[in-house]
């Protein structure tokens, strides 16, 4: 049986011996005679280790190599043991020394043993004397050098083990035979280097971060500061007082610690040490230089704990496995954080977690037991912090300038429209893109569960925004703080005409929206997203699924539809809007059989694009055309005009090399400055006017 400060423990296909050295007198180290024992004697009875890590100041790590190096020779000896070779001797001092040397001396202190056996063996052959005692030590040191272990006895380097801060989750620092390096680049002070894994088809993503390369002295200032400050932890419920508190304090008692060491920090180093205290105190640990890393998506930590590494969706790489394991005491404290912000129970009588990191843009999903075997596993959304444009999502390819400008009239003309999709495909980017086409002087009502839609920066650039949280799907409770989403909608319903977004269409609240929106009570006009795949799709779930009849379901003018999309030579895939299509209002009972679907817009998968219809053949347009006393023609033009300071928004920003005018601070300008030349010029006079504005604005940033 184990002792209590030694724990088993499996770290993806490692099975690791951990022992707790922090109270232990002696050096953590296999040199040392008593943590030799302790770990032999550890090997005996449990058998199998891949690892060997001796926890301190500092995690020392014996690989696998070097483990199974020890395991032979703790299965050599144990070997040995089970023959009780001494029984064999009469001699009382003979049978005592064999004896003493297997069952202690060899356990103990194998380069002494050993050098005894030597010395012993060599004295019998010079004496000629006592053949079967001779033959007996021959037989033991013929099994014991056929070990690794003896054979390395004298190699002072081979037992080195590899050093990691104490505070730091395991990080494998090794790479795969097959890992081809594609990329390199640096996220706070941390360096991130892709690489292809050729036989797997798939892409490495290999995090170094500072905390793996601080010198000792500091290490032992970070680990001194984090053991005074577990006296002192508190709960906060907003982070960023948390944060404030931990970095004062860090600062302090890091500060005090050099003091008593003395030891010199200038205020550069001392701010990265605390910087990494901070992240390990009042943060999420490794998991914040993820969150930080604008080109990362979605995080996947699996259950149960350790048992695979990290793996993230990368905007450049798609699925990518990392280098990083977390243990489940690490999982779990994420989870205590979550349950202190979120105020939502997360155990086994509510096992389903959904929460918001706002401070982090994190949106997080957790499943706990008994919903998930093995423990928790986590799925971590990033946002992006600021909202994406239509010019943005150009550059991404994910739409064409031409459909842009056509979303973009749709929403000055205030239809309702509804994006629907996969998990994963864009809808809300789209969604957040198309909240930054609605003029600033319209009011904006926004109602999420979980708050995905950037609406703090939009405020931030100028819109008018109330956002309205719902209880969340997955919640277990019943009586809660927080609002049903159909008692959320009705409450926005009575707040005043504004433009009503549903960050997720997804329950009850469908009936109270699409019967709000038949009658004209929901306002200027309605966006939102819901899972599906084309408008039939869309339609079947909101009606059949969701209960809404057909005829509220008109209400919805517009469907666009995003799925992933993949050419045949490549394993990358993209993100297309593959129809932008009307929902026509003169069907009865199957929008299918009656055409109640046409599409504006179709993806053509041989081009890559979008490609217009015959407008002339849209009901919409018409619609437009007629409430705004001008032809189709007129409509066209402006879709197209609208289409072109897209697209040159989205040049100039790559001729100039300056991706900042795709932000949503100079697209709103853009905008808003064509719509001012558009008052008394022609589209074509206006655009003139306007692209050289354009040239000049880009030039000052």
């Amino acid at each position: 049986m184990l002792k209590p400060k030694q724990k088993i423990q499996s770290i993806g296909n490692k099975k690791i011996l951990n022992i707790d050295c922090s109270e232990c007198e002696h050096r953590s180290s296999i040199k040392d005679k008593t943590c030799f024992a302790e770990i032999l004697a550890a090997l005996m009875e449990e058998g199998n280790i891949d690892e060997i890590v001796l926890h301190d100041l500092y995690d020392k790590v014996y690989t696998e190599d070097q483990t199974s190096v020890l395991e032979e020779y703790a299965e050599t000896l144990k070997d040995i043991w089970r023959e009780h070779p001494w029984d064999d001797l009469y001699d009382k001092e003979k049978k005592k020394f064999v004896y003493d040397l297997l069952v202690n001396e060899f356990r103990i202190d194998p380069k002494n043993a050993y050098k005894k056996l030597l010395l012993m063996i060599e004295f019998l052959e010079e004496k000629n004397q006592d053949k079967k005692y001779l033959s007996l030590l021959k037989t033991i040191q013929k099994k014991l050098e056929r070990t690794k272990f003896i054979q390395h006895l004298y190699d002072a380097e081979f037992f080195i083990p590899s050093i990691r801060p104490s505070f730091l989750p395991f990080i494998d620092i090794r790479l795969p035979k097959d890992a081809r390096l594609v990329n390199i680049y640096k996220v706070k002070n941390a360096i991130v280097r892709i690489y292809e894994l050729t036989e797997r088809f798939e892409h490495l993503y290999f995090l170094e971060v500072p905390e793996l390369w601080i010198p000792p002295y500091e290490n032992e200032l970070i680990h001194g500061a984090i053991v005074r400050i577990s006296e002192k932890k508190r709960e906060f419920l907003n982070q960023r007082d948390a944060r404030e508190y931990f970095k004062k304090l860090g600062k302090d008692i890091i500060s005090n610690l050099a003091e008593e060491k003395e030891l010199k920090l200038d205020e550069s180093r001392l701010e990265k040490l605390v910087d990494i205290f901070v992240r390990y105190t009042a943060g999420y640990g490794i998991l914040e230089i993820l969150f930080s890393d604008e080109k990362v998506q979605d995080i996947y930590v699996d259950s149960p704990a350790g048992l695979s590494p990290l793996y993230l969706y990368h905007e450049d790489y798609e699925q990518c496995i990392t280098n990083v394991y977390l243990a489940e005491d690490e999982l779990e404290r994420v989870a205590s954080r979550l349950r202190t912000i979120s105020g939502r129970p997360f155990d086994v009588a509510s096992p389903i977690l959904d929460a918001e990191l706002q401070e982090l843009n994190i949106r997080v999903a957790g499943i706990c037991e008994p919903a998930a075997f093995g423990g928790i596993a986590y799925a971590f959304r990033r946002h992006r912090t600021k909202p994406w444009t239509l010019p943005r999502l150009i550059e991404k390819g994910t739409i064409n300038s031409l459909a842009a400008g056509l979303l973009s009239f749709l929403v000055a003309s205030q239809k309702s429209i509804l994006i629907t999709g996969a998990r994963g495909c864009g809808k809300t980017s789209l969604l957040s893109a198309l909240l930054t086409e609605i003029p600033r002087r319209f009011r904006i009502i926004i109602i999420e569960d979980t708050p995905e839609i950037p609406a703090l920066a939009l405020k931030k650039a100028g819109w008018k925004i109330q956002q309205l949280k719902s209880k969340s799907v997955f919640s277990a409770i019943e009586q809660t703080h927080e609002l049903s989403p159909e008692d959320n909608l009705r409450a926005a319903l009575r707040l005043g005409e504004s433009v009503l977004v549903i960050g997720e269409v997804r329950g009850k609240e469908a009936k109270v929206l699409f019967e709000a929106m038949r009658v004209g009570a929901a306002g200027n006009a309605v966006l939102g997203t819901i899972h599906g795949s084309s408008p039939y799709d869309t339609w079947d779930r909101i009606v059949n699924d969701l209960g809404v009849p057909s005829t509220s379901f008109k209400a919805t003018d517009i469907i666009v539809s995003l799925a992933y999309r993949q050419k045949r030579d490549e394993i990358r895939k993209m993100r297309r809007v593959i129809a932008i299509s009307e929902v026509r209002k003169d069907w009865v009972t199957d929008p299918i059989a009656e055409n109640g679907f046409f599409d504006i817009m179709e993806y053509n998968p041989l081009l890559d694009t979008l490609e217009l219809k015959n407008l002339e053949e849209s009901q919409i347009i018409r619609d437009i055309a007629k409430t705004h006393g001008v032809t189709i023609e007129d409509c066209y033009e402006d879709i197209r005009y609208r289409a072109k300071t897209k697209e040159k928004i989205f040049e100039v920003a790559k001729k100039m090399n300056k991706p900042e005018l795709l932000e949503v601070e100079h697209v709103v300008k853009a905008n808003e400055k064509y719509a001012y030349f558009l008052k008394d010029r022609t589209y074509e006079d206006a655009y003139i006017s306007w692209k050289y504005w354009l040239e000049e604005y880009a030039k000052k940033l």
